[in-house]
């Protein structure tokens, strides 16, 4: 997560989780924490809307803009 203090945003940019743990609740667990580490910011979800991993996102309320997700 990168945030930017001057706008009061932050970006995830990448999130992994290895293959073999994908569906154990990690990524969940990861997301979960790094909204709560940067609330009362903007958080944007830089990557594809066709990533294997939007289920995911939009279960933390993250909404399809163009290529990127952002948290609305």
């Amino acid at each position: 997560m990168v945030p930017d203090v001057k706008y009061n945003e932050a970006y995830i940019s990448f999130l992994f989780v290895h293959p073999e743990w994908r569906g154990a609740g990690i990524g969940t667990f990861m997301v979960y924490h790094l909204i709560q580490t940067c609330m009362g910011k903007d958080v944007t979800l830089r990557h594809s809307p066709t990533n294997s991993a939007m289920l995911l996102y939009q279960k933390f309320g993250f909404k399809p803009e163009r290529i990127y997700f952002g948290l609305l």
